[in-house]
């Protein structure tokens, strides 16, 4: 019956089933693609390309809107109504995953098939262009580092999901069932590293373009290679029922997960020590979208670019900053500008703790902390204040951690917002900031981590290598953009003799303490501080693990929650002031509370497969669901 039905769909709906992998691109020829010319081959490129960044579904758009909410890390910013939104938006964000009938999860899932469809398409054509082929083997070579980031994508959000290698599904038969996730990973890899061979190399002029070369390639690999090794240091409670499978990551190299942690720690140094990029002089740089060299750093690896000429082409500033910001441009237009991806307030009081931050005055903030000298803070969140543009002269709009917004009586969400993207050319309706898929600093990250997991004992070998790599990253956060240096961050050397709470989320009656893991956690929130708001959340915080996400992101939160501040509304800590507190406005219910149970969590891991795509691909059923799942 259900064959049935997705035939008869497929005959009059072709983006259901397979019309996502039916998209053209740009250059065309009564309907058909040429290949005749390199200006053809570029063209074909841009518009795999494009597909990352088409529509409203891909990572600058409502990926990064709805996916990261999921991930700890992230405020949804609309206003406490969408508790009962029909999407069920944030409340899939409360359970850490999007559930299998959110649209948004079905919208991104099937949009990177569109750039998988024009990746295979372009493979298939290249062939017969009579273009020469040292040119073509470089389009050969980008086509397939496109391809794997999209599987990558793919792979760490769904877990198994169809393969396609070649182009324009068009009958059911040609659909493809659900592929184990390692299977995924080996193809992943092997295009990478056919990539790294064919790919042109670095030329600084590709950096603002939105072009890779061989170098991403391989930095991309050091990011897969991480990500197996974190799959299989925790498989008993991660998103696969390891009674019933054992992942085989043998065809990549991989036996345990220290093979994948070398193999990480490899691709990254040969980045660090060989390849072309450097760190830009300071943190503020990497998201100054002024001048046409800010688009052209040594840092970048792999941007998906607006540029600096364009109007439009992502959301990241229309999402991320409030409304009326000031410092952009055309107040006419700002309307739409309306802040709805926000840094949470557990994340702002972390950050601050992490690194010297200071303790606030008055009723209610003298209990928390107000500022770090950190200077990623101030780059990466606008807090305490902003101001409003719209008005003669612009208004001041009070945010946290102000202590008239710490304790919540308002349906308005007063909460920090990103800064990143304040593009002085934002008219509310398009900006120039790009989106960092991969930048050097990411390799230091890398490096760090995979020494860390390689780590027997504090103070051996890999223990000082991670410290070198992240005195690095320091190093570069410490210098402010006037040129003189901030005091943090910076890690002792006795950083983790004990647990540094909250930056590790144990409680101290949770076993004998472990310096090795404080530094594994140590390098996630490093990580956390230094990409903010780059879209790496939601796959951070969840690729270790269900123990380790109730350790580090739901206990924590969940004792943050319960915390006074947080339950009431009014210094007089009654039942009205409980009822109107954060905790219960932004979450539903003053008593709310992420869940703890692994096993629970196991659900949360993975977004679950689209229903959308159960329905319409006839190669999948209801019970090829994800192991665990929610709804």
């Amino acid at each position: 019956m259900k064959k049935l039905f997705i035939c008869i769909l497929m005959s009059v709906v072709v983006g259901a089933c397979s019309g996502f992998l039916d998209e053209k691109s740009r250059t065309r020829v009564d309907g058909d693609e040429v290949y005749d010319s390199e200006d053809a081959l570029e063209a074909a490129v841009y518009g795999c390309i494009g597909a990352l960044m088409g529509g409203n579904n891909m990572p600058a758009n409502t990926q990064m809107e709805f996916l990261h909410n999921s991930s700890g890390l992230v405020h949804w910013g609309y206003s406490t109504t969408r508790l009962t939104d029909s999407q069920e938006r944030w409340i899939g964000a409360l359970a850490l995953t999007m559930y299998a009938r959110n649209s948004y999860n079905y919208a991104g899932f099937k949009q990177y098939y569109v750039c998988i469809n024009r990746c295979n398409r372009l493979l298939e054509k290249l062939p017969d262009s009579p273009v020469e082929t040292a040119f073509k083997e470089k389009i050969h070579g980008e086509a397939l580092f496109l391809r794997a980031l999209c599987y990558f994508y793919l792979v760490r959000q769904w877990g198994d999901v169809p393969v396609y290698m070649s182009s324009s599904v068009s009958s059911v038969g040609e659909l493809s069932p659900r592929v184990s996730f390692w299977e995924v990973y080996r193809l992943i890899v092997e295009d990478l590293k056919n990539a790294a061979l064919l790919m042109k190399d670095y030329s600084a002029d590709q950096a603002p373009t939105g072009r890779g070369c061989k170098w991403a390639a391989k930095a991309l690999l050091s990011e897969v290679y991480l990500t197996i090794g974190t799959l299989l240091a925790h498989p008993d409670d991660n998103f696969w029922n390891t009674a019933l499978r054992t992942p085989d990551f043998s065809a990549v190299g991989v036996s345990s997960a220290g093979d994948a942690f070398r193999l990480s720690l490899a691709y990254s140094e040969d980045v660090i020590e060989n390849g072309p990029y450097t760190l830009a002089p300071n943190y503020a740089k990497l998201f100054r979208w002024t001048d046409p060299e800010d688009w052209a750093l040594g840092e970048r690896i792999f941007c998906l670019t607006a540029g600096p000429d364009v109007s439009s082409g992502n959301n990241l500033a229309a999402y991320s900053l409030p409304q009326y910001p000031e410092g952009t441009v055309d107040v006419a237009n700002a309307a739409v500008n309306y802040g709805i991806w926000r840094p949470d307030r557990w994340l702002f009081q972390i950050w601050c703790e992490a690194y010297g931050g200071k303790k606030g005055s008055g009723s209610s903030a003298k209990y928390i902390f107000v500022s770090s000298p950190d200077p990623r803070l101030d780059v990466t969140i606008w807090h305490t204040s902003y101001y409003k543009i719209n008005t003669d002269p612009p208004t001041k709009v009070n945010l946290y951690p102000t202590n008239s917004r710490i304790r919540y009586a308002t349906s308005r969400v007063y909460e920090p917002y990103y800064k990143k993207y304040l593009d002085p050319k934002f008219n509310g309706a398009g900006a120039s900031c790009d989106m960092y898929i991969l930048r050097f600093a990411e390799m230091y990250l890398n490096a760090a981590e995979a020494c860390a997991n390689l780590c027997t004992a504090k103070g051996d070998a890999y223990w000082n290598k991670a410290f070198a790599y992240i005195g690095v990253i320091h190093q570069r956060a410490r210098h402010k953009p006037d040129g003189t240096e901030a005091t943090q961050p910076i890690w002792a050397a006795n950083r983790f003799d004990t647990n540094p709470t909250p930056i590790n989320g144990r409680n101290d009656n949770e076993g004998p303490w472990d310096p090795v893991q404080g530094l594994i956690d140590g390098i996630f929130w490093e990580r956390v501080f230094e990409m903010s708001a780059e879209c790496h959340e939601f796959f951070d915080t969840h690729r270790m693990g269900a123990r380790w996400l109730a350790d580090n992101i739901a206990a924590p939160k969940n004792r943050f929650l319960r915390n006074q501040m947080q339950q009431y509304s009014n210094a007089a800590n009654d039942e009205t002031g409980r009822v109107n507190g954060y905790t219960s406005r932004l979450y539903g219910d003053p008593d709310f509370q992420y869940p703890t149970d692994p096993q629970e969590l196991r659900k949360s891991l993975l977004c679950a497969f689209p229903y959308s795509e159960i329905m319409y691909n006839s190669m999948i059923s209801e019970a090829d669901q994800n192991d665990y799942y929610i709804r």
